[in-house]
């Protein structure tokens, strides 16, 4: 008969082999964390009773009465048990409070009804822990659960595609299931147009979740600051990708016209595509740069491209922000070449654009393709980023003219239509409220041309005429 120290020494063995096995700490969801988890397996031959444990960090959650976990299995405890089984197909445990994992990394321990420690893994999102968990795709998975979880060498990133895609980035993951690891990650050469092509009807790139190493000249300045890294590599065919780090800089920093290799995980945060690197190593610097690609406006063909597009006017020019008060900011812009689009024009605070006046208008724009849309499927929001001040010119210097005696409105006051005589031939007209909002432009107006107002609202407008660098505006009210 066993004495009652050895049926301890027994327990003890036992419950010292329920072991944290894998951790969904930041999956990728905008902010909301529903998807979190984190899985528990039993590395005996025998059932195990786990009634009354709990845990006490990363969350709060008490197994119920008459809880075991059989042996060589695996139990789930997650955020959202109805979230977690409408993607992965099984019910799990609930944690019992709304708060979610730290995704800078924090402890995760599991005790026993007597409050003996029984597990604690005190997970990161930098190195020497796999990076790509970290709002990527992939959950951390344990490779060997005879190993120990405190080392992070003993941790990858899942690698068994689930078929589930969240905002434009598949879940990689496999709770309730052993782990697939190899011994070590492989990083397949690519080049950036090999994996840059997108599904035109979602907009998810089709390269998402792999492995890979790239080839690329450094674009722009780190948009990260001093906290990490995010700018754009570009190849000799103006085929871009964006490359994101969250806090680490692996060591490099950022100079444009540098030729890097990059080496790391492929995601995409709200329709961009990023490259998600573990090493950079840098190659040659002062490498010559692409010449702009002249868009009409900025597109799925142009994201992380160099492009230019021309002759732009300010929406509002009021949303350009002299303040400081944001972190950077969005302004809206037409082309007088294509004035049916909006094109938005993304002002990053970490570049030497930001507070800065209003730039005179109109004027080019040099910049990096972009987007923004966070919901599926990822077709719109794209924008351009222009990399400093130089990257806006403005066009040809203008002069104040006075055009008064070659220029007759009627009527004026006008109610649906505003007639525009004049007698000399015009580059162009536009019409602006009376804060200086661009409401339309008229490219080489006719000599008597019939404006529908009909749709403005009443209200005060200006006519703007330009003719060989010469301005002059007049005004006209809306009935």
């Amino acid at each position: 008969m066993l004495t009652l120290l050895a049926c301890l020494s027994l327990l003890i063995a036992a419950q010292a082999q329920i072991v944290i096995t894998e951790i969904m700490y930041n999956p990728p969801e905008a902010g909301t964390d529903t998807l979190e988890y984190i899985e528990l397996y039993n590395n005996t031959s025998s059932a195990v009773d786990v009634s009354g444990w709990n845990f006490t960090q990363g969350f709060e959650f008490v197994f119920p009465s008459n809880s075991s976990i059989p042996a060589n299995s695996y139990v789930v405890v997650a955020k959202n048990a109805a979230y977690f089984q409408s993607k992965f197909g099984f019910t799990p445990y609930e944690w019992l409070t709304p708060g979610a994992l730290t995704n800078g990394g924090e402890d995760i321990e599991l005790r026993d009804a007597n409050g003996n420690v029984i597990d604690l893994v005190d997970y990161k999102n930098t190195a020497p822990w796999p990076l790509e968990p970290n709002g990527n795709g992939p959950s951390l998975v344990l490779c060997d659960p005879n190993a120990d979880n405190n080392v992070a060498a003993n941790w990858q990133a899942a690698s068994s595609p689930t078929g589930v895609i969240i905002n434009g980035k598949e879940v990689i993951a496999n709770p309730g299931a052993g782990a697939t690891c190899g011994s070590a990650p492989s990083f397949p050469v690519r080049t950036i147009a090999e994996v840059t092509n997108v599904n035109p009807t979602t907009g998810v790139a089709d390269s998402v979740g792999i492995d890979l190493t790239i080839t690329g000249t450094v674009y722009g300045v780190n948009l990260r600051g001093t906290n990490g890294l995010q700018f754009t590599v570009i190849d000799d065919a103006n085929n871009g990708i964006a490359v994101f780090t969250q806090t680490d800089n692996l060591g490099y920093t950022i100079q444009e016209g540098d030729k890097i290799t990059l080496s790391g995980f492929l995601g995409q945060f709200n329709g961009l595509l990023q490259m998600l690197p573990n090493t950079i190593t840098k190659l040659s610097s002062n490498n010559p740069l692409v010449t702009p690609t002249t868009v009409t406006k900025p597109s799925e063909s142009t994201e992380s491209s160099l492009i230019r597009i021309t002759n732009l006017h300010l929406v509002d020019p009021a949303a350009w922000d002299t303040t400081g008060n944001v972190a950077g900011f969005t302004v809206r812009a037409v082309s007088s070449t294509n004035p049916a689009d909006t094109i938005e024009i993304r002002i990053d605070n970490n570049t030497n654009l930001y507070l800065q006046p209003v730039p005179p208008q109109p004027f080019n724009l040099t910049g990096i393709g972009g987007q923004f849309d966070s919901s599926n499927p990822y077709t719109s929001g794209y924008q351009v980023s222009p990399r400093y001040l130089s990257d806006i010119s403005t066009l040809v210097a203008t002069h104040e003219a006075d055009f008064s005696a070659d220029v007759k409105l009627a009527p004026n006051p006008a109610g649906n239509f505003l007639t525009v005589q004049s007698s000399l031939s015009f580059d162009r007209l536009r019409i602006m409220t009376a804060t200086g909002t661009l409401v339309r432009t008229v490219n080489q107006p006719d000599l008597s041309d019939r404006l529908d107002i009909s749709a403005l609202p009443t209200g005060t407008y200006f006519l703007r005429f330009e003719k060989d660098g010469g301005v002059w505006t007049t005004r006209f009210v809306k009935m």
